[in-house]
């Protein structure tokens, strides 16, 4: 017969399958205290006292103002790369930064004016033409190699009377005669549209020159443009430097004074981590039940109804039910069990009781008194382990009945009572289980 240890498992399955709303009700339990214990944790301003909650917030205060100065040194190094960049730009392309202050090209021209008034007007619409209008406009395709982003310091302009002063500097004499000569057929194309508003008047051409000239203001005026090109790059510089130690410094701020409560690794607590909290919670709360179960049965091996036996393939003949009013399995069993006797000439059985209470004794006088007959002697006994005048009932009968009662009755009780009926020859024909 199957050993009945091997119940042990499937009696544990059955049992915490039984308890399952239980059991499920913890495992939500679980899984929302380490939800809370996770949520808490990333989250310990929600849970501070008057004192912890002022110490935070000057502490927070202090963060803020780092945080203040760092972005505002950002903006400054942006404004400070910026002007460095620029004037880099400047001075590696314009024309004014090549020039030598010792040999300039020059090339000059004078206009005069023609009309019959309104003068200072043509004059002020030519200059500002040159300075700020067309003039600085990209150049048609024939003069695709000139650039014009700097002309503004190179063509130079200005009145006396009625007379239009125009000049060009360059450090090559070709390249000022040609700026000279699209400067001045610009001019003279764009003399019909200050016609249309200032009226009729003539511009004439009266003297042109080149010329090499000296000119020690523009060696100051370089040296500025260098000198602003490396007050802006060590702007840069500096700027670098402090937002470097303003980081370091809210570090040191924070590694030094940051409150004990808090983590510097935890953060704002994230989806992810809470639910991998509350899986941990869940598992745990099946996992203990089934713990305390699985200790429950090693410490306590008893059977606990008579299903056990009959998935052990031990006959079970019938079930008493302590509470119940009626015991039809009872009466069916008494049936059976004398048809059985009278079918295989069975003239005795001895009920063997596994338990000596009152009420295992009770229920075995019960069956013997429904069960025997005339042709049928049952006997009970309840210690055939200390009573020689039981055991050899039990021996003289040569069928047993086990009687055992479920919640009291240990599978090693069991095992014991049937190996006892073995060593004796005494076959059991079943088990009556009380419960």
């Amino acid at each position: 017969m199957k050993s009945l240890k091997s119940l042990y498992l499937r009696n544990l399955m059955a049992d915490l399958w039984r308890k399952k709303i239980a059991i499920l009700c913890f495992m939500v339990v679980c899984a929302a205290g380490l939800g809370f214990f996770r949520y808490k944790k990333g989250n310990p301003e929600v849970f501070l006292s008057e004192e912890e909650q002022t110490e935070l917030e000057e502490y927070n205060t202090k963060i803020e103002e780092y945080d203040t100065a760092i972005q505002e040194i950002k903006e400054s190094l942006k404004l400070a790369q910026t002007q460095a960049e620029e004037e880099q730009r400047y001075v590696d392309n314009s024309v004014y930064m090549k020039l030598d202050s010792q040999n300039i090209q020059m090339a000059a021209a004078q206009y005069a004016v023609e009309s019959g008034g309104n003068v200072g007007n043509i004059l002020s619409s030519l200059v500002f033409y040159i300075n700020e209008g067309g003039l600085k406009t990209a150049l048609s395709e024939e003069y695709g190699d000139m650039d014009v982003e700097y002309w503004r310091e190179i063509v130079i302009c200005g009145t006396s009377g009625n007379v239009l002063n125009l000049m060009v500097m360059h450090y090559d004499a070709e390249q000022a005669a040609r700026i000279m000569e699209i400067a001045e057929a610009r001019i003279m194309a764009y003399v019909p549209e200050v016609v249309k508003v200032q009226g009729e008047f003539n511009l004439k051409k009266m003297d042109g020159s080149n010329y090499a000239k000296a000119d020690a203001g523009v060696t100051t005026n370089q040296n500025n443009h260098l000198n602003t090109l490396k007050n802006y790059k060590s702007n840069v510089a500096d700027f670098n430097t402090k937002l470097v130690n303003t980081k370091t410094n809210r570090e040191t701020f924070i590694e030094k004074n940051e409150p004990k409560f808090l983590s510097r690794s935890e953060g704002e607590t994230g989806k992810k981590d809470l639910i991998k909290y509350a899986l941990a919670g869940a598992v745990f709360g099946l996992v203990l039940p089934c713990a305390f179960c699985a200790v429950g049965y090693v410490l306590d091996n008893r059977l606990r109804n008579k299903d056990d036996l009959v998935e052990s393939k031990l006959n079970v003949l019938g079930c008493y039910l302590a509470k119940a009013k009626e015991q039809k399995d009872m009466e069916h069993s008494v049936m059976a069990v004398q048809i059985l006797a009278g079918q295989q000439g069975i003239s005795s059985i001895y009920l063997d009781c596994i338990n000596d209470d009152p009420l295992t004794i009770k229920v075995a006088e019960l069956y013997q008194k429904d069960l025997s007959t005339d042709q049928l002697s049952v006997v009970s006994g309840a210690h055939v382990y200390d009573d020689g005048a039981e055991l050899k009932n039990m021996v003289s009968s040569r069928h047993a009945i086990l009687v055992a009662q479920a919640g009291k009755t240990t599978y090693r009780q069991l095992e014991q009572h049937m190996e006892l009926c073995r060593r004796f020859s005494v076959e059991i024909l079943g088990c009556l289980v009380i419960q």
